[in-house]
């Protein structure tokens, strides 16, 4: 069966995954949250960079429709993941540090997920 997604678009979202892995590394209490600025800022380059200029011309109009969608998803995610990075690092209060580490971590999870379901429905 035809895949319905070219290998490099697969190869390149495999390779955002991984890199969603290691952000989501750098959320543990003991770590720096310069570096998991850092890593949030680095992530959002990634995906403008390597992920929005995959060209979708050469895709069929039902996988450029769901990828498109995806891609605002991922965007809207990657913003407010910036925005959640921003206010953990301006926290001060124990019980707000915890609050927020769980917001980007949840966030981390949600753009796993949709990850997950590009690669998955790029297999089909």
């Amino acid at each position: 069966m035809r895949k319905a997604l070219p290998l490099l678009h697969q190869q390149r979202y495999e390779a955002f995954r991984q890199r969603l892995r290691h952000v989501d590394q750098t959320i543990a209490p003991d770590k720096n949250i310069v570096a998991l600025r850092l890593s949030v800022t680095e992530l959002e380059q990634f995906f403008r960079h390597q992920l929005l200029s995959l060209q979708l011309d050469a895709l069929s109009p039902a996988t450029q429709h769901w990828m498109q969608s995806y891609q605002v998803e991922f965007d809207k995610q990657l913003r407010l993941l910036n925005l959640d990075a921003m206010l953990l690092q301006a926290a001060r209060q124990p019980a707000t540090i915890e609050q927020r580490q769980r917001q980007v971590s949840d966030r981390l999870s949600t753009l796993q997920q949709y990850c997950d379901a590009v690669l998955e429905k790029g297999e089909e």
